[in-house]
Order: structure tokens, then sequence, then C-alpha cells
């Protein structure tokens, strides 16, 4: 199953994401730093900082990047939920990169 597919070669887009506990419920995330990872087998495909835009329902976007998508695939991806000393890896998801006729 894919949760997120874009293109490849998006950039200048804000992706929106709600960060959700293991019960599958909104999770308030005040106060809390929000990265977003990706990978696969090879390796990171992308790491960034989330910016909240409604900390009460645990809203998040990611502004994509000039770069973040080159390779066509299937890639995992997690969010890291932090304040403090405290680390909170959300489940893991999947995102799809599809092929686009457009270069970088």
């Amino acid at each position: 199953m894919v949760d997120w597919s874009v293109k490849q070669w998006t950039r200048g887009i804000n992706k929106i994401f709600i960060i959700k506990d293991s019960a599958g419920t909104a999770q308030s995330i005040s106060g809390y730093t929000v990265i977003i990872a990706a990978w696969n087998e090879d390796g990171y495909l992308l790491s960034g900082t989330c910016t909240i835009c409604s900390a009460t329902i645990g809203g998040v976007y990611y502004n994509i990047a000039s770069g973040d998508f080159p390779t066509p695939g299937r890639y995992s991806f997690e969010f890291d939920v932090i304040n403090g000393n405290v680390l909170n890896p959300t489940d893991t998801y999947t995102v799809e990169v599809q092929n686009t006729a457009k270069g970088g």
C-alpha cells in the first residue's frame, strides 16, 4: 500500500500531514519538533524539519525541496517527534516517487 505518491523532481510544494499515535488518533505536538525522513535499502532519500501548522491536532507540513525526489521507486518514511531528550518515531509509511518527463 502506498501512503503518498509524488512525481520525480517535484519541488516548492507543501505536503501536509497529521501526526498520529499508534492507535491512529491525531497527536498534540505542542512544544515538539517534527522531522520527516525517507529512505530505502540504498540509504536516505531525504531528512528535513516539518513546519507545525496546527499543534493541537498534529498538523505539519513539509516543503518539498529541489532534489528531494530524484529517483523513481518506493521508499519508507516516518516522522521523528522530538521534545528535549524524548524522540518518539511514528509508524512507518510508504512514498512512491513516480516517473515524469520533466528533468531536475
